[in-house]
């Protein structure tokens, strides 16, 4: 899969990157306490509990990690 560039730019071939769909998540509109942003699949930890943060029936989920 390959993603444009900027679209002001020439469209040409060379504007072209090459995607990796394991590593494309969404942003979650959270940040951590160090102003991180937090993205789908990132692992946190929230008390004393970790978590995978997942997209689910059109949300985002905490999902138990370990």
């Amino acid at each position: 899969m390959f993603s444009r560039g900027n679209e002001d730019e020439d469209l040409g071939f060379e504007n072209w990157h090459r995607v990796d769909f394991e590593t494309v998540c969404q942003y979650t509109g959270l940040t951590d306490e160090n102003r991180t942003k937090i993205f789908e699949g990132d692992i946190v930890k929230f008390g004393k509990y970790i978590y995978k943060i997942t997209f689910e029936c059109g949300s985002f989920a905490f999902s138990m990690w370990k």
